[in-house]
């Protein structure tokens, strides 16, 4: 049923009466598919073909509403699209003078945007033609197919390389086989200009800087693949631009530069503000916030909150809440150190329960930071002092490898509040020796730093003796 749901938000088909309406009824109460059977109170053959009926004239409404959910350069798209299906049924039923006609539109317009799949298709079409009638435009789609089929070689190589990069790095295998696979794009490179290769092979580069942790080569990076796109001659979508403006945001706040940060994500938020409250522009404002977070700057931190809350439009995906729920539990211990207020009421318990799809992550250890920063705050020392006891032991699951050098400081400042009797002077001689080194380790550069350090640790430690005995 999850199915039909998602399509009836895009669709402007409605059912009128009958089963069809039924059904659809069902759908948008999100219930699960065996429960809409039960309530359905039809035969289950009945109940599947209705489903099957039903789904497809929900997808044929979804053309009826391309205009309301779509971007400008989504709608010519689809136009082009449309226009690519006539042709081929005009040549099919031997229409060759209109059909003619429309599919070389098609191979202007397909390679103008860069859909050089459809304009091979259309090309190699045009190329029979043009043999079997001996026209002279033969010569003209042979040339034109050893260019796009070259052009189309090079976009699939780096998107295979750049799949299997991303693969690796979500499993955590190794990623030493991309070092020569990279050699291959550079090779390509200066011939190549194609908008879809060249954001693959910068997004692979960007990935490569991260491994790597060479914040200045990332920079770099990005500011050439900004440029690029800048001056690139046709219409692009607007995430290749904003995926370059957010990349380069965790080496800004690594040099402390936050004023370019911010300036980036304003320009971020901007153009993807047709789609406000849709993926990329929450993550604009996660990032925003974070940022503000680090600049030890929680009152605009607060400020964005509250907008994001006030004006989204419903968002579901349970990553975009759960890290606003994180920025929330943060903002209620800078209410608490006394410098915002009017942060919604929190409660501890139902984070860590409303989390659940961040456990599996590197988010992880926010949320085991933020459960002892609040137990602080709520002066529950037992409970601090068992959830510390085991800091070691999470270490040892959960902070192994250099990026997780400064998690490991910090927890064990942590663990020293606990040897230190909760009074902030012994606490502090407890801390000292892994105080030192935290502050001589430099942020990891993380390719989503919404999953490592959401406020600095060397700002937390001071929110934390903040909420001790004197």
């Amino acid at each position: 049923m999850k199915l039909l749901q998602e399509i009836i938000e895009l669709s402007a088909y409605q059912p009128k009466e009958g089963n069809l309406l039924e059904l659809y009824d069902l759908a948008k109460e999100g219930i699960s598919r065996e429960l809409a059977e039960e309530k359905f109170n039809k035969t289950s053959s009945n109940f599947r073909n209705t489903y099957k009926v039903l789904k497809d004239r929900l997808l044929d409404g979804l053309l009826e509403q391309r205009s309301r959910h779509f971007s400008l350069l989504q709608k010519a798209h689809f136009q082009l699209l449309d226009k690519y299906v006539k042709a081929r049924i005009l040549l099919a039923l031997g229409k060759k003078r209109s059909g003619i006609i429309i599919a070389e539109e098609v191979v202007r317009q397909a390679e103008k945007l860069g859909l050089l799949i459809m304009a091979y298709e259309i090309s190699l079409i045009l190329e029979k033609f043009f043999a079997i009638s001996g026209h002279v435009k033969f010569n003209k789609y042979r040339e034109k197919l050893d260019r796009i089929t070259r052009l189309l070689d090079d976009e699939n190589k780096a998107l295979r390389i750049e799949n299997r990069l991303a693969f690796c790095l979500k499993k955590n295998r190794s990623v030493d086989w991309v070092y020569e696979e990279i050699k291959t794009l550079e090779a390509i490179f200066p011939t190549n200009e194609q908008l879809n290769f060249r954001l693959r092979y910068y997004a692979i580069k960007n990935n490569i800087y991260f491994i790597q942790n060479d914040t200045d080569a990332l920079e770099l990076n990005c500011e050439e693949a900004l440029a690029f796109f800048e001056a690139y001659p046709n219409p692009f979508p607007y995430v290749v631009k904003f995926q370059f403006l957010i990349n380069v945001i965790p080496v800004y706040a690594i040099n402390k530069e936050y004023d370019r940060a911010l300036s980036n994500l304003e320009t971020c938020i901007t153009i993807a503000q047709h789609v406000a409250g849709g993926w990329n522009w929450h993550i604009a404002q996660l990032y925003k916030a974070t940022i503000a977070l680090y600049n030890d700057d929680p009152v605009l931190a607060h400020q964005v909150y509250s907008e994001v809350q006030a004006i989204r439009k419903r968002f579901d995906n349970p990553y975009i809440e759960a890290r606003w729920k994180l920025v929330h539990a943060y903002l209620t211990l800078f209410e608490q150190q006394g410098r915002i207020s009017d942060v919604p009421p929190f409660r501890l318990y139902r984070l860590l329960n409303e989390v659940a799809p961040l456990s599996g992550d590197s988010s992880k250890s926010n949320v085991f930071i933020l459960e002892l920063l609040h137990l602080l705050a709520q002066e529950k020392h037992r409970r601090y002092l068992d959830r510390t006891d085991g800091i070691e032991q999470y270490l040892s699951r959960n902070g192994k490898g250099k990026e997780n050098e400064r998690l490991r400081y910090f927890l064990r400042m942590m663990r020293s509040i606990s040897l230190g009797a909760f009074h902030t002077i012994r606490v502090e001689a407890h801390a000292k020796k892994n105080k030192a080194r935290l502050v001589k380790t430099p942020y990891n550069s993380n390719i989503d730093m919404l999953d490592t350090e959401v406020v600095p640790y060397e700002l937390l430690w001071e929110l934390a003796l903040s909420l001790l005995k004197k």
